[in-house]
């Protein structure tokens, strides 16, 4: 596709000499789908695709798109009335028993009745009789959607009255209503975190907006389908769609239309973290578009909400002033009314310690809300917020199960986003109350699940199939507490480290031979550490060994590589963990958010940095390692081969192979020096040598002299251990709008490598010459890879004494790997 080839020129050489190419080539594809189902269906999986492949240069793309579109969309005036009267219409018995008739002569034809199916048959009954029968369908369906859990029996009644409904409003020349019902629908299955029943809902939803010619609805439903899931780039697609087919109708537009893609544009951009833009959205709602009732208030709310997750200081004040000024229908009773008020009161009562909870102001609600909501309704939530109650876990494992109907890792990374809300609060809940297995729960996800989530290939629309709830297998399931006590055990010294990043605070749980014990790191400062992201501190911690003076150069001394080290760990005091002096190593799993953290730069209590003293490795995540425990080892006669293309001219890769060939030769290495492999690398242990810049964890791009390889699988094949020297390439990051990280060490920890060495900063041309000898004769001596990794980056330490130059290749993955001896070999 062209505009994938665009799109990605200039993600990975960072420009924008594509633009109005880009612009139009959007704008057409746009028009093919809002015209030709067709199109669209055999294209939108390579589109989505692309746009979430280049996801930092094709939402400015997008968004700008939406903002032009919506702003031509506010200019329209002339707009068809909304008629919802159908949903009071009286209903009578003979009305109930016709629709009988009518749905079981369908389930003669097929035994469930698709939402884009027509097998229902309404000739012979008059207008009255029609809009009698879908009355009642609506009522039956809004009944449903009041119940606060739904099971398969409940799914299977709302979608087959939904599917009656469909063909039902078409005859009547209503079918806004029919949408309108189905949105009702996919709110609820929203917040009951069904995001795959809701998507594969929303593709039938299209084919139904074709076949009746409502296009601009049909694609509207999917709109709100992904921006509830927080999904950005699927909303924005769908939100565009929608409008482009908007404007190609030739009758006039519904206002319930058009109010409805202004409330979910709020929506959508409150739920993806941008704010200002739910503002501009709530700021330029023409005069001639009049929200009244319940949608003014909905408006109103989400406005403030989006204004809550900026924490402006004014939002006690100004929730209570929306209090008082809809008392009367937020206090009716009406639960649709007060569960929205009563969340949000919770989120304030949290966030804001100082608000005014006393009966006469917030607390006044708070009571009254609380005696209106049934408990169980809210419950979840409420835990959530508090992080209090002991159901957290229950409610973490539903979600989890929930998140196995996912089948694309492409919407894991926004279907996550609950769950992990809810990670976060089981992780609170265990420091309050000392509760392992809440916190190993919570670190299923925090740790980035996606690392091992399967993607699962189907064809054709999906079977509408309701997730079963079995707490106790899944307990079962992710019970990993007593498995790692018993694995402990066969390290007594060793010590497993768990950090999680919740709200502003850090919490530590390790487990060694006391057992395990939970930490609140009041010294660590996510702000501090963000800042440090931000400014790319620990990109710029390169290493040199020679310097400038008024003398000329010269060679730095230890005493100021120390004097450099001890800068670095002042630097970064507030990083420091709480460490047992009697562990011999430390196996890390660390929180997605804190990806971006060099773990060989962790602090003990004193102020030290841990790695100078045991190995220290990240195992990426507790499942991921449990499932690489007990690993065969490497054979004695292991394979090595390394790549380092020398043959481009690069200079400074010359350099690099002058310092380690005597070592290659020794270590009997296939050595390739070429710019292009006939085949990928495909030893026990490959090497990969090349330059990266410090974007190489999203753009995953290595240059020889100044030349691009953009696919690494073009080097680098099967293996058990990959080393990269390459500036960068140990970086990890997470990514903009979806709960992930990125990185080389996942993609080829992903691919089935045991582990991974590479740099986390610029890699200084000398450090391999000193590292790769003593790393390799620790391995052949049968030491495990942690420790090998440890007395490699000691003897860098011991020629230049700073953090900038011995802690620079860090490792990943299975810390226990190592060659099997000669006894396991016979």
């Amino acid at each position: 596709m062209d505009l994938h080839a665009k799109l990605s020129d200039e993600r990975l050489n960072q420009h924008t000499n594509n633009q109005d190419e880009i612009v139009e080539l959007y704008a057409a594809i746009l028009d093919c789908m809002s015209n030709s189902y067709t199109f669209y269906k055999e294209n939108v999986p390579y589109f989505l695709t692309s746009l979430e492949e280049n996801n930092t240069i094709s939402v400015n793309y997008e968004i700008a798109k939406f903002m032009q579109l919506f702003e031509d969309l506010m200019k329209i005036s002339q707009l068809a009335p909304f008629d919802d009267t159908i949903i009071n219409h009286p209903t009578t018995n003979e009305s109930v028993e016709k629709l009988f008739a009518i749905m079981k002569d369908a389930y003669r034809i097929n035994n469930r009745v698709r939402l884009s199916e027509d097998n229902l048959d309404f000739n012979g009954l008059s207008n009255e009789e029609l809009r009698s029968i879908a009355a009642v369908l609506i009522n039956l369906i809004y009944d449903h959607v009041d119940q606060p859990v739904w099971n398969q029996t409940v799914a299977d009644n709302v979608f087959q009255s939904a599917a009656t409904l469909r063909p039902l409003m078409e005859i009547l020349k209503q079918s806004e209503i029919f949408y309108h019902i189905m949105a009702v629908i996919s709110e609820k299955l929203s917040q009951s975190e069904l995001y795959q029943l809701n998507r594969d809902i929303a593709e039938e939803i299209i084919i139904c907006g074709f076949k009746e010619n409502e296009i601009d609805w049909g694609y509207k439903h999917s709109f709100r389908v992904y921006s509830n899931g927080a999904s950005v780039h699927a909303g924005l697609l769908y939100a565009n769609l929608s409008m482009v087919a908007a404007f190609n109708k030739t009758t006039n537009l519904n206002e319930k239309y058009v109010r409805e893609i202004i409330m979910q544009s709020s929506q959508f951009f409150r739920n993806v973290n941008l704010p200002n833009l739910c503002e501009i959205i709530y700021t330029s709602i023409p005069n001639h578009i009049r929200f009244i009732g319940a949608e003014k208030r909905y408006l109103e709310h989400i406005h403030l909400n989006s204004r809550l997750l900026k924490l402006d200081p004014m939002i006690p004040i100004s929730y209570l002033d929306y209090l008082n000024e809809h008392r009367e229908s937020v206090l009716s009773g009406n639960l649709n009314e007060a569960m929205p008020c009563l969340i949000a009161l919770f989120n304030i009562k949290r966030h804001y310690p100082a608000a005014d909870f006393s009966n006469t102001s917030l607390g006044y609600y708070l009571s009254r809300l609380e005696m209106i909501v049934p408990a169980n309704y809210v419950q979840k939530q409420k835990a959530a917020i508090f992080s209090d109650s002991p159901d957290i876990k229950q409610y973490l494992i539903e979600s989890l199960i929930k998140l196995e109907q996912t089948r694309n890792t492409s919407d894991f990374v926004y279907d996550n986003d609950y769950a992990l809300k809810l990670s976060g609060a089981a992780i609170v809940y265990g420091k309050k109350s000392n509760d392992f297995s809440a916190f190993l729960l919570g670190m299923i996800l925090k740790s980035d699940f996606s690392l091992l989530f399967q993607s699962q290939i189907t064809s054709g629309l999906a079977v509408m199939t309701f997730p079963e709830i079995d707490i106790a297998e899944m307990e079962q399931k992710y019970a990993n507490h007593n498995t790692l006590i018993d694995i402990q055990k066969n390290s007594p010294i060793s010590t497993i480290t768990w950090l999680a990043a919740v709200d502003n605070s850090v919490y530590q749980m390790n487990l060694n031979q006391q057992g395990f014990e939970v930490f609140h790191l009041t010294n660590w400062s996510l702000l501090t550490y963000n800042k440090h992201v931000k400014d790319e501190y620990f990109y710029n911690l390169s290493f040199n060994d020679t310097t400038r003076d008024r003398h000329g150069v010269r060679t730095i001394f230890p005493e100021e590589h120390e004097a450099e080290g001890k800068l670095i760990s002042d630097t970064i005091e507030f990083t420091k963990i709480n460490h047992n002096i009697s562990s011999d190593r430390i196996l890390l799993v660390k929180d997605m958010y804190l990806s971006a953290f060099p773990h060989n730069l962790l602090l003990d209590n004193n102020g030290n940095f841990i790695a100078h003293s045991i190995p220290v490795t990240n195992v990426l995540s507790t499942e991921w390692y449990l499932k690489s425990v007990g690993f065969d080892p490497m054979g004695s006669s292991y394979s090595k081969s390394i790549w380092i293309p020398t043959e481009s001219m690069d200079y400074p890769l010359n350099i690099l192979l002058s310092k380690i060939e005597d070592t290659l030769s020794t270590n009997a290495f296939n050595l390739y020096t070429s710019k292009i492999l006939d085949k990928p690398l495909n030893s026990d242990i490959n090497i990969i040598c090349s330059h990266g810049a410090n974007s190489i964890a999203e753009s995953q791009i290595i240059y020889q002299n100044e030349e691009p390889l953009y696919d690494l699988d073009d080097v680098v094949g099967k293996g058990k251990i990959l080393i990269f020297f390459v500036c960068y390439s140990g970086s990890m990051q997470t990514e903009f709008f979806r709960n992930n990280t990125t990185s080389l060490i996942k993609k080829f920890i992903k691919q089935g490598y045991q582990a991974v060495i590479a740099p986390f900063w610029a890699l200084e041309v000398t450090i391999p010459g000193i590292w790769l000898p003593e790393f390799l004769s620790a391995i052949e001596g049968g030491k495990r890879i942690d420790e090998a990794v440890f007395l490699a980056n000691k003897e860098v330490y011991n020629r230049f004494p700073t953090p900038a130059a011995w802690a620079c290749l860090h490792l990943y993955g299975n810390s226990d790997f190592k060659m099997a001896s000669n006894i396991e070999n016979k």
